[in-house]
C-alpha cells in the first residue's frame, strides 16, 4: 500500500510556500492557469521517478520540499535539502529517492489518444523491473499499448489456463468499463483479426469508431487496469484492489461536460482503494467533489499561492453554480462574451441618461442574445417600460 499524507513545497515553480494535508482517496487540484496545479503533481511524482525535473522559482537561489507518505504501514518523510541546489541552474532532480515504491505509482499524462492501428500480430506481455517502473512514472502510461493488451487477454481467456485468476477478473473489469459512461455502449467481442467490436445504438461498431472523448476515458480506465496488471506480475492482484497512487493531469481533457463529473465518480467506483491526484479546469468536477477532496489554489496580489479561502469547509462547491466556480475558483473574470457585456453596459448607460432610442436598440440586441428563458429578459423589459420616447 502507498499513500501520500502531506506535501510541503517552497520556491518551486510559482509556489513560494505551500503545505497540504491531502485526502486519502481523491485530490482534485484546481485554480486559474499558472497557479501551480501541475507543479504539485510533478513534485509528488519526482519522488518516485528517476527522470522528472522541477523548476525552482524565479529570482531565488534554491527550492525545497518535503513529502510525507505511508508505505505498507510505515510512515516516511523525504526532504529535499536546500544545499543540494545549484543557484546557477534552473532545474534540479532528486533522482527517484523512493523509486522502490514506483510500482505502486501510476502517472497519466495528456496523451490519451488511441488511434486506429492494424495489428498483424500480438505483442508479448512486457516485463518491467523496478527501474522501468520509475521510468514509466516519468513517461506516463502509453495508450498505444492498450489495444494489444486487451485483445491478447481476451483471446487467451478462451484457452485453458490461458490467463490467471486475477487476469480474468481484470479482463472482466476492463470489459465493464466500456459501459461506465454510457450504458448504451457494451463490449461485444474480439475477433481473430485482432479487432475490438462494441454494441452501440447504431449496431456493432469498431472500438475506434467511438468519439475522442469516449476513447480518452477508456485510455484512462483500461490503461490503469493494464498498468496495475503489469506492475503486479510477481504478486498478481485484482485491479479494483489496487492500493497505490494514480496521478492524472487535466482529467477533464477531451470530455463533454456531461461526462466530466461522471468520470470522477467512475474512477472512485472502479478503483475504490486507490489514492488519486488530478488537476482539472472543469467546474462540473469541482461541483461534484467532496469538500475534503478539493485543493483549490489561488494567488494573492503579490503572487503568493495559497488555498482558496472561499470554499465551504463542509460542502465544498456542491451548492455553487458553474459560473461561480468559473469566476471564484478558476479565476475567470467574466463568463459572458465581451459583446454581451458591452451591450448590457450600453443599455444601462442609456437608461441612466434617459436616452430611449439608445436603450431600445440595446434591448433588442440583448433579446437576441439571451437564452429564451432568461429572467433578465423580463427585467430589462420592465426597466425599458419606465422610459418613454418623450424622455429621449
Amino acid at each position: 500500500m502507498l499513500r501520500i499524507l502531506e506535501v510541503s513545497i517552497e520556491n518551486i515553480g510559482p509556489i513560494s510556500n505551500l503545505s497540504l494535508k491531502v485526502d486519502s482517496t481523491f485530490n482534485m487540484i484546481c485554480g486559474k492557469n499558472g497557479v501551480g496545479k501541475t507543479t504539485i503533481l510533478d513534485f509528488i511524482g519526482q519522488f518516485f521517478s528517476h527522470n522528472l525535473l522541477l523548476k525552482r522559482s524565479a529570482n531565488v537561489e534554491s527550492g525545497s520540499g518535503t513529502l510525507k507518505y505511508d508505505q505498507d504501514g510505515v510512515q516516511r518523510i523525504i526532504k529535499i535539502d536546500n544545499r543540494s541546489f545549484d543557484a546557477g541552474q534552473s532545474d534540479f532532480s532528486i533522482s527517484g529517492q523512493n523509486s522502490i515504491g514506483s510500482n505502486s505509482f501510476i502517472n497519466i499524462k495528456l496523451l490519451r489518444d488511441i488511434p486506429y492501428k492494424k495489428l498483424k500480430h500480438l505483442e508479448g506481455e512486457a516485463h518491467y523491473d523496478q527501474s522501468a517502473f520509475a521510468h514509466r512514472v516519468y513517461t506516463g502510461i502509453v495508450p498505444g499499448e492498450i489495444k494489444s493488451w486487451f485483445i491478447r487477454s481476451s483471446l487467451f481467456s478462451a484457452l485453458n489456463e490461458g490467463l490467471g485468476e486475477y487476469q480474468k477478473r481484470n479482463l472482466e473489469l476492463a470489459k465493464s468499463c466500456f459501459s461506465k459512461l454510457d450504458d448504451s455502449i457494451t463490449f461485444y467481442t474480439v475477433k481473430p483479426t485482432y479487432e475490438i467490436f462494441l454494441n452501440s445504438p447504431k449496431g456493432v461498431i469498431y472500438f475506434e469508431y467511438l468519439s475522442a472523448g469516449f476513447k480518452s476515458t477508456l485510455a484512462i480506465l483500461l490503461g490503469i487496469i493494464k498498468e496495475i496488471e503489469g506492475r503486479s506480475q510477481s504478486k498478481p492482484i485484482y485491479a479494483g484492489d489496487f492500493e497505490g497512487v494514480i496521478m492524472i493531469d487535466e482529467l477533464d481533457l477531451h470530455l463533454h461536460p456531461t461526462w466530466q463529473a461522471k468520470i470522477y465518480t467512475v474512477l472512485k467506483e472502479v478503483f475504490p482503494r486507490t489514492q488519486f491526484f488530478c488537476t482539472t479546469h472543469s467546474p462540473h468536477m469541482v461541483q461534484a467533489a467532496k469538500s475534503q477532496e478539493i485543493i483549490a489554489l489561488t494567488a494573492d496580489r503579490d503572487g503568493q499561492v495559497r488555498l482558496n479561502p472561499l470554499l465551504n469547509q463542509k460542502w465544498g462547491c456542491q451548492g455553487w453554480t458553474v459560473e461561480e466556480i468559473l469566476e471564484d475558483v478558476m479565476g475567470l473574470k467574466d463568463t459572458r462574451a465581451d459583446i454581451y457585456a458591452d451591450t448590457l453596459l450600453a443599455f444601462n448607460n442609456a437608461m441612466e441618461q434617459e436616452r430611449y432610442e439608445a436603450a431600445l436598440n440595446a434591448f433588442k440586441l440583448l433579446e437576441e442574445m439571451l437564452h429564451p428563458n432568461n429572467v433578465l429578459r423580463k427585467l430589462l423589459e420592465i426597466q425599458l417600460a419606465g422610459l418613454t420616447p418623450e424622455n429621449d
